[in-house]
């Protein structure tokens, strides 16, 4: 049985420029990023909209290699 889980972490913590996800898979113990992406804030306004669609990604991402797993 595998985990996949993803985080989104604000860069830098304080006064973000990007959210940066990442797409993990644990699997016997040993624990692998499969993937990273970048979502840049292009402006102050949008801060919420950026990381709402980083949230999205995540889930998504997760979401379709889980369904890899489950039908091999």
């Amino acid at each position: 049985m595998c985990i996949v889980f993803y985080t989104v972490n604000p860069e830098p913590p304080k006064f973000p420029k990007s959210f940066i996800v990442r797409i993990f898979k644990d699997d016997s113990d040993v624990t692998r990023c499969l993937k990273t992406v970048n979502f840049p804030i292009s402006s102050p306004d949008r801060i919420s909209k950026i990381r709402n669609a980083a949230n999205e990604y995540g889930r998504l991402s997760v979401r379709e290699i889980i369904s890899k797993e489950v039908s091999q």
